[in-house]
């Protein structure tokens, strides 16, 4: 390797993201779908029930906790083939190459970043719910997700949303789309258009209507900002999953000494 070459920064080094590199991981998530869905419909073909099956079998999936559980387990499987179709073959641009080997001390430091976050966004909320200014409520599909009802169930939860989901969505939002939004932005344009597609994407308006909605997006953008802040400072994935793990892990187990 010539001196030029070991200066290059991560960045240049991994070489540009192209359009085709953000299209894979979600094609590979609408296969693995379609995938479920042709399974699903040959078996209730072989029952003749069609649509009763189908209403039985939504209905099934949102009371069991352990097959929500690993479906979203799953869908996140699937996204994550897919980054690593797109990533390239050799050198730092493979998906081992986002995370670059950083202190202890700096991926602790990212993660107790998750953590006060975390207890700020639960306190802010505490405040504007009590104060009348925004009125928060669970949704059902909440309540189910995240009511434990053995031992094992919390472990499955803090597994998906705080190990799997942390790292798939960082790989591709601070992985791949923020640096195909670096190609033609500035770095802070860059940041909060790679913050604003994270925290829509995750459709809390939708979920929660209404300024309860707008107010937890805003939240889900901020995350996303702290993420994208630890990325560039570090060039290394490690403490925005760090971050992001903490931050969701908190919010999961709150939410069960809640329930």
């Amino acid at each position: 390797m010539t001196d030029t070459q070991a200066t290059d920064s991560p960045a240049e080094a991994r070489g540009p993201v192209r359009l085709v590199d953000l299209i894979i991981p979600l094609l590979t998530t609408v296969a693995w779908l379609a995938i479920l869905f042709a399974v699903s419909l040959a078996a209730m073909l072989m029952h003749g029930r069609i649509a009763s099956d189908v209403t039985a079998f939504v209905a099934g999936l949102s009371r069991n906790f352990d097959a929500a559980q690993l479906f979203m387990a799953s869908i996140y499987g699937a996204m994550l083939i897919g980054v690593w179709l797109a990533a390239r073959r050799r050198g730092p641009a493979t998906v081992p190459g986002y995370f670059a080997r950083l202190p202890w001390s700096t991926i602790l430091l990212a993660f107790l970043s998750g953590l006060l976050l975390a207890g700020t966004v639960i306190v802010a909320i505490s405040w504007l719910g009590q104060s009348g200014l925004v009125t928060f409520h669970m949704t059902h599909k909440e309540e189910l997700l995240l009511e434990a009802r053995n031992p094992s169930q919390p472990a499955l939860s803090l597994f998906v949303f705080a190990v799997v989901a942390p790292v798939v969505e960082e790989l591709y939002y601070r992985g791949l789309l923020l640096s195909w939004l670096q190609r033609g932005l500035l770095m802070p344009v860059a940041a909060f258009v790679d913050a604003t597609v994270f925290a829509l994407v995750h459709a809390r308006f939708i979920d929660h209507p209404g300024p309860e909605g707008w107010v937890l997006t805003v939240v889900v953008g901020l995350v996303g900002l702290l993420n994208v802040g630890w990325f560039v400072r570090t060039r290394s994935l490690w403490p925005s999953v760090a971050t992001h793990a903490a931050y969701n892990g908190t919010l999961v187990i709150i939410t069960y000494f809640a329930i």
